[in-house]
């Protein structure tokens, strides 16, 4: 039974087959894992935006084998990285190291309203702009009425000594 586990927007995985299926630009790709690099993805994808220790890593996949499981571990990680780096998969999937602690899958989910933010953002500059100068307008013309009604001419001021 083949059962498809999607991670992210363009990216499941077939983790009965080892086979990571990237969605991209209308063409599917594929790419054949190692078993224990599937291991190592799903305890990530399970556990996403969670750190996972690297003793969990290695309790689970290499059976407390330290030894073989830090460097093991340290390899595979290597290896997702690139396979999301050679696939231009960084704005959507991210695996962070935690110093001293393990490791967390960054799933970066594309957002409509982040979207549409961003397209309104050229707006509201040019509002902000456009409001901006209105307000000087009318600035500078307040200012030009207030002074022509101070401006009283000369021949109409009288000054009465006493």
């Amino acid at each position: 039974m083949k059962s498809q586990l999607t991670i992210s927007k363009s990216v499941a995985l077939l983790e009965d087959e080892n086979i990571l299926i990237i969605y991209k630009e209308g063409n599917v790709i594929t790419s054949k894992l190692e078993p224990q690099l599937t291991a190592i993805l799903l305890k990530l994808i399970h556990s996403k935006n969670v750190i996972v220790t690297k003793e969990a890593f290695i309790t689970s996949i290499w059976a407390d084998n330290i030894f073989v499981g830090q460097t093991a571990l340290r390899k595979n990680i290597y290896k997702l990285r690139n396979l999301i780096k050679k696939n231009h998969l960084e704005k959507e999937l991210n695996i962070v190291t935690i110093p001293k602690k393990g490791y967390k899958l960054l799933v970066i989910e594309s957002n409509d309203i982040v979207t549409e933010k961003r397209k309104l953002l050229p707006k509201i500059v040019y509002l902000s702009i456009a409001a901006t100068l209105l307000l000087l307008l009318m600035l500078q013309f307040s200012s030009e009425e207030e002074d022509s009604i101070l401006d009283i001419p000369n021949s109409e001021v009288t000054m009465t000594s006493k």
